[in-house]
């Protein structure tokens, strides 16, 4: 293999993991920048051209994450995940029966610690 595919395995190894943990702090990148950067720098290094990398865009998929964020701030805004918690807290009836369960929301960990 020539040294520009292993650069280009690097940069798409480094971006899978950024994506995956969520952030480089020291970076200071987020999923959205990290993904952002090594596609860039997949392009610029010529490792998939340009017309590939256009191609492979989906804008249903851009529409639906777009549509997905600005209702979880609506309803994150309207106080929605908060009193769905505080019904999660009142249905577990106490601390014990709210730790037995298998995913419990932060709301019911909050009032449980």
């Amino acid at each position: 293999m020539s040294p520009l595919h292993w650069l280009s395995l690097l940069i798409i190894v480094l971006t899978l993991v950024g994506v995956a943990v969520g952030r480089y702090p020291w970076l200071r990148m987020n999923r959205a920048t990290i993904a952002l950067a090594g596609a860039t720098l997949l392009t610029a290094l010529g490792a998939i051209s340009l017309d590939k990398a256009l191609a492979a865009i989906d804008l249903n998929t851009i529409t639906l994450l777009l549509a997905m964020m600005v209702l979880n701030v609506n309803l994150r805004l309207a106080g929605f995940f908060h009193w769905v918690g505080g019904g999660v807290v009142r249905w577990a009836r106490s601390p014990r029966s709210c730790s037995r369960s298998s995913s419990p929301s932060p709301a019911c960990s909050q009032r449980c610690s």
